[in-house]
């Protein structure tokens, strides 16, 4: 019997090293693992410092999840009941969750079949009376056009609320996203630019009113008044909340993680752009349907995720997890046709024809920061094969 080679496999797996299991310990041994008092020194408050001068930004919320840092982003920048807010539909659930979550109601627009991001040019169209914010997303790390959108928002008195998720270190024209509108909302989960040891978040903003809403309402609306009066001699009364609010706290072990990771931060994206680049370079070389992703010329890609176009992509997909090679299809559903949002944002098939194509379409192969040029060349190799068939 002829014996069977085993499959080699590649899957994506969290960096954690030495350092950051050495300072995980530290924390636990230190016996304080929350952040309670947010102006006294502690992880989080470090990290909140080091992230805010790497961007070059006033102000930085340290958060448990990308989506605690949306929500109370929005909340910051006055979103409430009633208004609208323009987004996408080819993105995470969250990001039409914590819109409907402020009582207001994601109004969408399509995006472009190539860098996967909002298509500005439709942008003025979706404005109405009920408008207050518009929420663009940094699809896999590749910048909006923000220029454009920014006089839009500006014209009309708009506020600009920059969903940065798949972004961090990322760059429009030079200038760090999440800088450039009035806030921006970052996520540290375990497949992110940065992953804090498996979720956080962060708010940007150089307006000290959205950090000091943002910041409060973290810790239980928790703020100066209430803090100040715990040290007084007489307790009662003395302490006050500053409105009702969450508990969207991060805690001090994955702060600690995201401290040192965020050191990383541009090596990691830079390693991901390379192996980008490698992948563009060989899926050129041989016949194929694919469609490659387009990069702008006034972006610097985080890289988070290399999305390709296959209209085979479902078969090619099973071809490659048969051969041990782990790839996604994020957002095969838009929000607009998922049933969980039909009374909130719902649209009838073949309203956003973009975006329902790219979910028939698109396909995530792996181009994570431990993989190897090797690997690249291994994964286009099984990509080969299928083409071959």
């Amino acid at each position: 019997m002829a014996k069977q080679t085993a499959v080699r496999q590649l899957w994506y797996k969290p960096v954690m090293t030495d350092e950051m299991v050495d300072a995980v310990a530290s924390v636990l041994r230190s016996g304080k693992y929350i952040r309670s008092y947010p102006f006294e020194p502690s992880e989080g408050k470090h990290f909140e410092d080091e992230f805010r001068a790497y961007l070059g930004c006033k102000f930085a919320a340290n958060l448990q999840s990308g989506t605690a840092a949306m929500h109370l982003a929005l909340i910051a920048i006055g979103i409430g009941p009633g208004d609208e807010v323009i987004t996408v539909p080819n993105t995470f659930s969250s990001v039409a969750d914590v819109i409907i979550l402020c009582g207001a109601k994601p109004v969408f627009v399509d995006v472009e079949p190539d860098t996967y991001n909002m298509n500005v040019s439709l942008v003025e169209a979706a404005i109405t009376p009920r408008t207050k914010a518009i929420m663009p997303v940094h699809m896999n790390g590749h910048a909006v056009d923000m220029d454009p959108l920014m006089e839009i928002a500006r014209r009309r008195g708009l506020k600009v609320m920059e969903d940065v998720c798949h972004a961090a270190g990322a760059k429009y024209k030079g200038k760090f996203l999440g800088t450039i509108g009035d806030a921006g909302a970052f996520s540290f989960v375990q497949n992110k630019c940065i992953s804090a040891g498996g979720e956080g978040g962060l708010v940007a903003t150089d307006s000290e009113a959205i950090w000091t809403t943002c910041a409060a309402m973290a810790n239980h609306g928790r703020w100066k008044t209430w803090f100040e009066g715990h040290k007084q001699y007489e307790v009662y009364l003395a302490q006050h909340i500053d409105r009702p609010a969450y508990n969207y706290r991060q805690n001090e072990v994955q702060s600690a993680i995201a401290r040192i990771q965020l050191r990383y931060l541009d090596e990691w994206n830079a390693i991901r752009r390379r192996n980008t680049a490698l992948y563009h370079k060989l899926l050129r070389q041989f016949d194929n349907d694919i469609a490659l992703p387009a990069t702008r010329p006034w972006a610097e890609h985080s890289m988070l995720r290399y999305v390709i176009k296959t209209p085979r992509r479902d078969a090619l997909k099973h071809f490659l997890e048969e051969n041990g090679v782990h790839v996604m299809v994020e957002y095969g559903t838009p929000i607009h046709l998922d049933r969980g949002y039909q009374q909130y944002c719902g649209a009838p098939e073949g309203t956003f024809p973009v975006t329902e194509k790219l979910a028939r379409t698109i396909m995530t192969l792996p181009a994570y920061q431990t993989m190897t040029a090797d690997e690249v060349v291994h994964v286009v190799d099984i990509m080969k094969e299928f083409y071959k068939k």
